[in-house]
């Protein structure tokens, strides 16, 4: 990752990290520039305990779908009728489906209505059919990287950097994602606490790590000065 990619620590960790609750959604709202420090007012449900966390942004209503952990979808009749009945209510939606054909579907049918994917595999696909941008956990360990390929979307080298983007989630999907982030900000910012999840969920193995901490030392993943913005 770039040296822009870590130069954000410091703005998302006032936005939402603690040793008690480490790595929460309000941490992703890196949607579009200026966004971290709207986050930095967002709720703060942890995402540990919670998944289907809510997205209620002061000034910034957005709705989230999440089907499998819950079950129920989101579907564009009732999309349509939320935004006829609250227009100014519900404004934006959160599509962390993982089918982006089902983000594509909302974007084509409401114009206007600001459609976030919910993973930055997406990110460059969602912006070029004219998406509000992504709300990533991911955006927990590289934020930086992210938004400069909101920044940098019409830019030539726009696929390189996505590609990279997805190299870096494709080492997650590797193990259990929210104990991983959890373990790697735990030991690049030198703060056992962050190991600890609330239960059912469980700590990230040694093993796990292992591999892990080789993967981001691979793709080169820097996190500077994390342990003084932790201490």
């Amino acid at each position: 990752m770039t040296s822009r990619a870590t130069s954000d620590s410091s703005p998302v960790r006032s936005a939402a990290m603690s040793p008690a609750l480490p790595c929460r959604y309000t941490l992703a709202h890196i949607a579009a520039a200026g966004s971290i420090p709207r986050a930095r007012h967002a709720p703060s449900t942890p995402v540990s305990t919670s998944p289907v966390p809510p997205l209620a942004i002061p000034g910034f209503p957005v709705g989230f779908t999440k089907t499998r952990p819950s079950g129920v979808a989101i579907t564009l009749r009732l999309i349509k009728r939320l935004i006829e009945r609250y227009p100014n209510t519900v404004v934006g939606i959160k599509d962390s489906g993982g089918d982006f054909a089902n983000t594509k579907a909302m974007l084509d049918e409401f114009p206007g209505f600001r459609v976030f994917c919910g993973s930055e595999r997406f990110l460059l696909d969602t912006m070029r059919h004219n998406g509000a941008g992504c709300i990533s956990a991911m955006a927990n360990i590289h934020p930086g990287a992210i938004v400069n390929l909101y920044e940098t979307r019409n830019n030539p080298d726009a696929e390189a950097k996505q590609t990279a983007l997805n190299a870096m989630r494709a080492v997650y999907d590797t193990v259990a994602m929210m104990p991983g982030l959890k373990r790697t900000v735990a030991e690049y910012g030198k703060s056992p606490g962050f190991k600890t999840l609330r239960p059912p969920l469980m700590a990230l193995s040694d093993q796990d790590w292992a591999r892990l901490e080789t993967s981001l030392g691979d793709l080169g993943l820097k996190m500077p000065n994390l342990d003084k913005i932790l201490a």
